[in-house]
């Protein structure tokens, strides 16, 4: 663990002005509240233990009497308060409390695990910060920290991060992995770049700390930031997330810019040298980055290529009818071929692979045994022994001379 130097020599914690009034002031407005409203009863309840043993030794070995009243959320097997509670109600709960040394950081462990309301967890702060003149041990801010990243809690984020950067000159790398976590969305996401070069006075910052930075500078459209922290991570050999790469993709969704395209590129040339392949979600991100582009006649955004029922059978009935069909059926068939394949189509479950003789033919104009005799039998004979359905297309000239080669009747 990295030693925590503060700005007093030889005090982890000393009194700070503003931290203790801002801690101080997170639950003053209930705290008063409660005072004027006159005494209350303490607000806690007492949940059964589901375990063995005795009920009534497990919770006096928790240290609550059973006298007490309580109103815990009966989701929740462990006591914690359902409202935010003042400093007397705190003293109660401590009081009977067995392991009183541990009893804060206990209480805010609970919370975290079970997802405690963050105004549970102020109070709770609160109360530690009056009767410790302001003072918080680091461990209870970070625990307290970890409960406000989890929720998106950017405000609380940011007052944390303010107590402990006029505390602590350094921190444990956890510390640094929360802030810089939960800074990236707000205003003061620039002051993870800060953090970033503090863990590298420390040791080598992981790929998730890099991820984190790049995520934030994409999010505030600082792309050549993003792509000099992914260039420095590659430098430093630290291969990234795939949410890291994914991220640049979704960044890229719907923009025109051929320098960032080309970066892009280079990211799928970084996943084939080194055999990696994307997860089914960054597969998907890179595909509709794809479908996302401009017509380069027209300069209007590609549509994505999903067809509802409809649609789909809009797109079939035009290609039959302007395709195969064509006005002149005795130009490229007749009806009665159409009809045969029309019945053929109907009675077959979906082909895998469509393979387009004509066009096959096309491409190797000069080389008709290879067009007829490879591409034909050798290329669809490897595709069925790969356990894919597929169809051969093929023109009325070239299957009468494949089959007067082979001998196989026009009709098979």
């Amino acid at each position: 663990m990295v030693h925590f130097d503060s700005d007093k020599k030889g005090s982890s914690f000393f009194p700070n002005t503003k931290a203790t009034k801002l801690l101080i002031s997170k639950a003053l407005p209930s705290s008063e509240r409660d005072k004027n409203g006159g005494k209350q009863e303490l607000s806690v309840s007492l949940h059964p233990l589901f375990s063995a043993g005795t009920p009534k030794k497990k919770s006096e070995m928790l240290g609550y009497k059973k006298d007490e009243q309580h109103c815990f959320p009966l989701s929740s097997p462990v006591l914690l308060p359902t409202k935010p509670l003042n400093s007397e109600e705190w003293e109660k709960i401590k009081e009977n409390f067995e392991q009183k040394d541990i009893f804060e950081n206990w209480m805010m462990t609970q919370m975290i695990k079970y997802n405690c309301s963050i105004d549970i967890a102020k109070s709770l702060l609160s109360w530690v910060a009056r009767k410790n003149n302001g003072i918080v041990g680091y461990k209870l801010l970070v625990s307290y920290l970890t409960l406000c990243v989890s929720q998106s809690q950017t405000t609380e984020v940011i007052d944390v991060y303010e107590i402990i950067k006029s505390r602590y000159r350094t921190l444990e790398p956890e510390g640094y992995t929360l802030l810089i976590w939960g800074l990236i969305h707000s205003d003061k996401w620039r002051e993870t770049l800060i953090l970033l070069e503090g863990i590298k006075n420390i040791l080598s910052p992981s790929k998730r700390n890099y991820g984190d930075c790049i995520e934030g500078a994409l999010l505030h459209q600082e792309v050549n930031l993003a792509w000099n922290l992914y260039l420095e991570m590659l430098n430093h050999r630290i291969i990234p997330n795939w949410e890291t790469l994914q991220a640049f993709f979704d960044f890229a969704k719907g923009m025109k810019n051929n320098q960032f395209e080309g970066r892009l590129f280079d990211i799928l040339l970084y996943l084939r040298h080194n055999h990696m392949y994307p997860t089914e979600p960054f597969a998907q991100s890179i595909k509709e980055w794809f479908e996302s582009g401009q017509c380069s006649a027209c300069g209007r955004m590609l549509e994505p290529n999903h067809l509802n029922s409809e649609e789909y059978e809009f797109l079939k009935q035009r290609v039959l009818k302007h395709v195969l069909d064509g006005g002149e059926q005795y130009r490229k068939t007749i009806p009665k071929e159409i009809s045969r394949f029309e019945n053929f189509i109907k009675s077959c479950s979906p082909f895998d692979i469509v393979i387009d003789g004509l066009n096959i033919t096309k491409m190797f104009p000069n080389f008709p045994c290879i067009t007829d005799k490879y591409y034909r039998y050798e290329v669809t004979a490897y595709i069925k022994s790969q356990d894919q359905d597929t169809e051969f297309y093929l023109h009325r000239m070239l299957k009468s001379l494949i089959c007067l080669e082979y001998g196989v009747d026009e009709g098979e």
